[in-house]
């Protein structure tokens, strides 16, 4: 009887056992090597992440650059490249703001904006609730400078639905005023001001609105609710000077605008409004203090010497005033303000300011 063979000649069996062995090794260091890949991938998202969120646009547009196509197609780096794209360009927010671009930067903010539509027509399923309002807010973006104002209020109000920041509802309510719907607009600030209670921005937009609307002294509780809550900001004492003067508070505007003046001494708008407040209250010395200050400091102040001409005027001295206001126009040949004080200083010896 013959003895049993084994199952393989020698050969056949050190190949199958080579292979084997592979097989195993491969087995073991393929998800390790796989494992590193993607740690390393996660590694680059996280770094050009970060630079989007620190640095300016353009740098964050060169970081996204540098990534693999496939790995820039995460919903997280889409929303941050659309915002990168559409700040880099630097357009005006406000509208018609898309005419102060350049051809090139004109397509680009035209290609942003067909990229933004189908983005948030049709958002992926693993985007955020707070990226997808973000998004919106850009589309909304886009629409203000491309003059597009209703559809502009649609995506702003989809923003304010899904994420009702000060942010968006700030956009919204200066969208709303461009389309003169300033009730809307004073309504959706007052939703501002609770969403944000400690912020002076949306106090400040709603004192304007209200101003607007030719409520002088609810704009004037708006703007000391701004100034309550950024003291150091010139631009809110000189936005209650303003309503108080309209509110016919002269006395109470000098000490508003004396407020301004503080925070930015360099300034000389504040002292030009400080001298007409002046103007206002009857101190026609202090005001000529204040305005050849104003002149002096800003040089190119239109306003400080239209309202000087007002004082020149007050005092009998027309050659002053007329140089005054023809100073003015020097400035700023489109001063229309300054240009009709000089057309009717003979038939008025006080010039509106």
């Amino acid at each position: 009887m013959k003895s049993a063979r084994a199952s393989c000649y020698p050969t056949r069996c050190i190949v199958k056992v080579v292979g084997f062995v592979l097989t195993l090794v491969l087995s073991l260091i393929a998800p390790d090597a796989l494992g590193q890949a993607r740690a390393r991938e996660a590694r680059r998202i996280a770094q050009a992440t970060q630079v989007c969120d620190s640095d300016a646009p353009p740098r964050c547009l060169a970081a996204l650059q540098r990534l693999p196509a496939r790995l820039r197609q995460t919903s997280a780096l889409r929303v941050r490249g659309f915002h990168a794209q559409f700040f880099s360009l630097d357009v005006p927010l406000e509208p018609r703001g898309a005419r102060a671009l350049r051809p090139l930067q004109r397509t680009a903010l035209d290609d942003v904006y067909r990229q933004l539509v189908t983005f948030t027509d049709a958002p992926p399923s693993d985007l955020a609730s707070d990226s997808h309002a973000s998004l919106w807010l850009l589309r909304g973006r886009c629409e203000l400078v491309l003059d597009r104002l209703e559809d502009a209020i649609r995506s702003l109000t989809r923003a304010t639905t899904l994420n009702s920041s000060p942010e968006s509802l700030n956009d919204l309510a200066m969208t709303y005023v461009a389309a003169g719907r300033l009730a809307e607009a004073e309504h959706t600030l007052l939703r501002a001001t609770q969403s944000a209670p400690n912020e002076a921005t949306p106090w400040s937009n709603l004192g304007t609105v209200r101003l607007a609307l030719g409520r002088a002294n609810d704009a004037a509780d708006a703007f000391r609710e701004a100034t309550s809550r950024a003291p150091n900001v010139s631009q809110h004492h000189s936005n209650l000077g303003a309503a108080l003067l309209s509110a016919g508070q002269a006395e109470l505007a000098v000490r508003a605008f004396g407020e301004a003046i503080r925070y930015a001494p360099a300034d000389p708008l504040p002292r030009a409004n400080l001298g007409y407040a002046l103007i206002t209250a009857g101190h026609l010395d202090d005001a000529e203090r204040e305005l050849i200050q104003a002149t002096t400091i800003g040089p190119r102040c239109g306003a400080a010497w239209n309202n000087l001409s007002i004082v020149h005027a007050r005092r009998g001295r027309r050659a002053d005033a007329i140089r005054a206001l023809e100073h003015a126009l020097e400035i700023d040949p489109g001063d229309q303000r300054a240009r009709a004080n000089l057309e009717g200083l003979r038939a008025s010896p006080s010039p509106s300011p």
